[in-house]
């Protein structure tokens, strides 16, 4: 406290301790005095500087002749244990945010009382409300499907009494009947005797996921298995990594997910230091064994797979692992060097923080779909290794980073999956619609496939959605107008609002061009104005205002991350029920709603956002309950001329062709789709699983070649490589470029240049001929 023994012996209980408590510590010191068992208190005491210190008193009394005189107490600095407190609270803030971006209910059943805790998921998930249970065991109202409740009581005693823990799959049913798919997973936490104090958990729906393997059972089922898998191990890392303090625990968590994921005899991670160009080792493991790190200091950076991995993010499969590292300088830690390996690396928000690499002693045992596994679950550990060096640096700044961890975590989610989730949307939807033209108008089974298209076309839209969440879409951008993409709207947006609500539009004449994609902006308004519609079901007024604003550094810093100069505004104003100022702080959080079950996705406005934020501008929104709703784009401006539209007219029959087309398509069951589609309009089809084939391809054919269309992102050799080597053997050759795969590394291979042919995944047999025409036919 800084006192001197004398100071203290002057001084009185007001003096050391807050006024706020000193009532509590006289009735805690009479208690003692009357004889009742009082347990230790907590209070704070007055340092000399004024500061205040926790502090946990014990106190026992003081007798003369057998009467109590007076009390005595030892007061401990409990600081240390505060601090803990803190950060435990915020660890949990951490998780909640992670759980909610993930829809994951979480569940907490004291074993010594008997009471159970839910968070507000859990009552969705199970179809029920707070009032519907006291909290006490005997009052749970589950809804258990009855073929469910014995094995699942049995499978939860099991956790408790033994030392696995805890994971299941059930059926709940709904108060209004529909029943619903949960999967469990929980940890039994025990006291220091080793009785269970508490059962800890997480469920999440998974309802679709049974529904999808249902239907596509016969032709996928095996896919789809690991596929749900993989999304558990996945909800299983992220649940541990939430709970991370230290790096060693996200480097043994990964190396556990990888352990289960891959054939790996090997495992290895290495920390990037972007500035210094070096990379140093952080986690060694070998055949079942943790082996200490080397103290050697860190490296440069060479020209090994793993250093090309961490300097340009390129995921690098080497299938003959001795053979690429002739001559070269490697660390391995085994007797022998590893026959093949696979590298990743660890970025988070663009920001590659390391490499994760896994060996094998068998020559090429590693594929595309480790390289997927293991690169979710790097991106994850990445976000870890970020939140303890944030806590480790700078704690007071924890909170607004991990919001935007969260909402990048998204991002990295949606990149990490879309190549492969794109390429079977593709096959699903392509195969649909082939299979529809072929079918008869009263075929019994034309109905199941057009649900099956169906699904496929709202599935892909979900993932659209995220994308453009993520500012990893990829979008074509042209100089153009905000008052030509509203007046080419405008008859649209009016069939979609009711006929009681009022359309007002009013349009600088003199509004500034801006450079964005016209098809995105279209969306951005199509969105805010369904909301607005929503808003007001008895009616109103929806106004489009635009004008040119100058946003100086002033209000830049206190309102929106732009640099500060000219903009275009685009303001849309409704007069329904608003928001109030809790809601608005989630609006652009991905799938948060307010709408009812079914009715939205809790995507609209994360999109908006996304185009937004992806087209250099931002956006606020102005909200008051009962007195409506604005949004306030800003776009900046470009002091270009309005660029024309490539219009592409409806040549209907006219798509047929009979060039020579080389399809160049890791993914089978795509490339088996283009090349149906491509031959059944007239085509001849050149085809190649990879880039060196296709190369062989254009040495030997002998025939003109008039088209490479080529997925962008391929194992060994990429699309935009390809592309310039297939140039210098066939100089003439046009280029079209197909990716489901939307992550930074597209942009960096030039996808985003307006004058290159591009056609993102999933994409209809349509959508592929007038593409591929449009390219022949282009001058």
């Amino acid at each position: 406290s800084g006192y001197t023994k004398a100071e203290v012996m002057a001084m009185s209980m007001a003096d050391t301790i807050p006024a706020e408590q000193l009532e509590k510590a006289k009735q805690m010191i009479a208690s003692k005095l009357a004889g009742e068992d009082v347990t230790a208190y907590e209070l704070d005491l007055i340092a000399k500087d004024g500061s205040r210190v926790p502090v946990e008193v014990n106190t026992r009394i003081i007798y003369e002749n057998g009467v109590p005189v007076g009390v005595q107490g030892i007061a401990r600095d409990i600081t240390d244990r505060k601090d803990a407190e803190r950060l435990l609270i915020e660890s949990q803030d951490q998780l909640q945010l992670a759980t909610e971006s993930a829809n994951i209910g979480i569940w907490d059943w004291n074993l010594v009382d008997d009471t159970m805790k839910w968070d507000a998921r859990m009552y969705e998930l199970y179809g029920n409300h707070d009032e519907d249970f006291s909290g006490a065991s005997d009052s749970w109202n589950f809804n258990y499907h009855p073929d469910d409740v014995e094995r699942v009581f049995a499978e939860s005693v099991a956790a408790i009494e033994g030392p696995d823990d805890f994971h299941s799959e059930f059926c709940v049913v709904w108060p209004n009947g529909e029943v619903r798919h949960l999967e469990s997973s929980a940890k039994v936490l025990r006291d220091q005797n080793g009785t269970a104090a508490r059962f800890i958990g997480v469920n999440w729906d998974i309802t679709e996921r049974k529904a999808a393997e249902e239907t596509l059972r016969e032709s996928d089922q095996r896919a789809i298995r690991e596929y749900g898998l993989l999304l558990t191990r996945v909800a299983k890392l992220a649940l541990a990594l939430g709970d991370a303090r230290e790096l060693e625990t996200v480097f043994e968590e990964l190396q556990e997910f990888a352990l289960v994921s891959t054939a790996m005899d090997g495992f290895y991670i290495s920390l990037f230091d972007p500035e210094q160009k070096t990379r140093a080792v952080a986690y060694l493991w070998s055949d079942g064994v943790k082996i200490d790190a080397p103290t050697l200091p860190p490296m440069e950076v060479g020209n090994s797979p793993h250093s090309r991995s961490v300097l340009t993010g390129e995921i690098i499969i080497t299938d003959d692992f001795q053979s690429a590292m002739e001559g070269k300088s490697v660390i391995h830690h085994t007797g022998d060097m590893p026959r093949s390996s696979l590298v990743v690396p660890m970025s988070v928000m663009g920001k590659i923080v390391g490499g994760v690499e896994v060996q094998s002693n068998h020559l090429a045992a590693f594929t595309d779909s480790h390289a997927t596994a293991l690169q979710m679950a790097a991106n994850l550990a990445a976000n870890a290794i970020d939140n303890v060096r944030l806590m480790e640096n700078d704690r007071k700044q924890a909170d607004q980073l991990r919001q935007a961890q969260k909402m990048e975590a998204v991002g990295v989610m949606a990149g990490g999956i879309a190549h492969d989730f794109n390429n079977l949307l593709t096959a699903i939807n392509g195969y649909s619609d082939l299979t529809l033209r072929k079918m008869a108008e009263d075929d019994p089974l034309r109905r199941n496939i057009q649900e099956v298209k169906k699904a496929g076309d709202r599935a892909a839209e979900l993932t659209s959605q995220l994308l453009a969440f993520s500012r990893k879409k990829v979008l074509k951008p042209i100089v153009h107008n905000l008052n030509t993409v509203i007046e080419t709207i405008e008859m649209m947006l009016r069939r979609i609002i009711r006929e009681n609500i009022e359309l007002r539009t009013v349009l600088d004449p003199d509004l500034g061009n801006i450079m964005a994609d016209p098809g995105q902006i279209e969306q951005v308004i199509m969105n805010l104005a369904v909301n607005a519609r929503d808003a007001m079901p008895d009616g109103g007024t929806l106004t489009i205002e635009t004008r040119n604003v100058y946003l100086d550094d002033e209000y830049i810093s206190h309102k929106l991350a732009v640099e500060p100069g000219p903009f275009a505004r685009m303001t849309l104003s409704d007069t329904g029920i608003g928001m109030d100022e809790s809601t608005q702080k989630h609006i652009f959080e991905p799938f948060f709603t307010t709408k009812d079950v079914g009715k939205g996705t809790g995507l609209g406005l994360s999109m908006v956002y996304g185009i937004v934020k992806q087209s250099g501008g931002d956006i606020l929104v102005y909200s008051e309950l009962g007195h409506g709703t604005t949004f306030k784009i800003y776009l900046p401006h470009v002091d270009r001329t309005v660029e024309k539209p490539k219009w592409v007219g409806d040549r209907i029959g006219k798509f047929l062709g009979t060039e020579t087309v080389l399809l160049v398509e890791d993914e089978e069951v795509v490339r088996n789709l283009v090349r149906e589609i491509l031959t059944d309009n007239g085509y001849n089809v050149l085809e190649a699983p990879s880039g060196k084939i296709a190369l062989s391809i254009c040495e030997s054919h002998s025939e003109p070649i008039h088209l490479l269309l080529t997925d962008v992102i391929m194992p060994k050799m990429g699309g935009a490589e390809l592309k310039k080597s297939v140039v210098e053997l066939v100089p003439e050759i046009k280029v079209l470029f197909i990716s489901g795969y939307t992550d930074d590394s597209i942009a960096d291979r030039g996808i985003n240049d307006p004058d290159v042919a591009f056609l993102e995944k999933p994409f209809t047999p349509d959508g592929l001929i007038r593409k591929v025409r449009d390219v022949l036919d282009a001058s």
